[in-house]
């Protein structure tokens, strides 16, 4: 993203914020830097974010699902702020002349002020042990939105949260040392990171063979591997639908052919009949012959 529009969209995002108001925090990511991070961001309070933090979690799913290929924003889907409240999150896709992803202008809103104000509506009509058990606001807001799984994330996590996820996944521990972890515990830890898009980031390879006491060189050799093994798998599975395939023309070309057969076999029954009836009637007639 080149100075001009960093600036005007820095400019944006403040004039978003003093729109919307404080409930709203707004943020733009630069995607063009070497380390992908947030450059610009208002009531950075909500999430706990601030300028330089880097790419979350929602953002790097977005950018592998590539869902900007075909739309230009996302909006109203949810997620968690470090402090544990739901907000309401909606990305602008910014996009060069060519479609190629430059940064995410995202509005996160923290509506937390108004179920609390709900909840004191609630009160004033009602007493306070039948809101507490039938018509809670916040029980409702409980059963409503509960605690996102760790698919749609936080707007907090970030790479290394990440790896300490993926070492607890294959390890069940996060506390082991990097460097007693043996080869396929480390080749399952880069699959788990490379699934969730960890290595679309630039700069993310030699952090993550940092966390993992290996060098970059062994990070590409294991995503080269991956990547090997998927077309393997790719193409295995059109080996075994084209098989199929074939199968099912053997099956109906034999029964084709096995219908063919049956008529040939009987057009030449009735040659060969007819040759020996024609053979038949040649004796008659000599011995006919030789009888006068």
């Amino acid at each position: 993203m080149n100075s001009v529009l960093l600036h005007q969209y820095s400019v944006l995002v403040d004039f978003l914020a003093g729109t919307l108001g404080t409930d709203y925090e707004v943020t733009l990511d630069d995607l063009s830097r070497k380390n992908p991070c947030t450059v610009a961001i208002a009531n950075g309070y909500i999430s706990g974010r601030s300028v330089g933090a880097p790419l979350t979690k929602l953002a790097m799913k977005l950018i592998k699902e590539r869902s900007y290929e075909d739309e230009s924003y996302r909006l109203n889907y949810r997620s968690i702020s470090s402090s544990g409240r739901v907000l309401r999150c909606s990305t602008f896709f910014l996009k060069n002349e060519r479609g190629a992803l430059q940064g995410l202008l995202g509005i996160n809103f923290d509506d937390h002020r108004y179920m609390e104000l709900s909840g004191k509506l609630f009160a004033l009509c009602h007493p306070d042990n039948y809101v507490n058990d039938n018509i809670s606001v916040h029980a409702l807001r409980k059963t409503d939105v509960p605690f996102l799984s760790s698919e749609e994330g936080s707007l907090y996590e970030n790479v290394n949260s990440e790896i300490r996820s993926a070492l607890y996944a294959v390890i069940r521990s996060s506390e082991l040392p990097a460097s007693r972890l043996k080869k396929a515990e480390r080749a399952e830890i880069i699959r788990i990171l490379n699934k969730k898009g960890i290595f679309i980031l630039k700069g993310a390879i030699p952090l993550v063979a940092a966390k993992l006491s290996c060098s970059s060189a062994s990070v590409y050799r294991y995503l080269s591997e991956l990547k090997k093994e998927e077309q393997r798998e790719y193409l295995q599975q059109h080996e075994d639908e084209e098989l199929s395939s074939i199968l099912d023309s053997i099956s109906t070309g034999e029964a084709v052919e096995s219908i063919g057969t049956s008529e040939t076999y009987r057009s030449t029954e009735s040659a060969s009949e007819e040759r020996e009836r024609e053979a038949e009637e040649r004796r008659r007639e000599e011995d006919g012959e030789e009888g006068f």
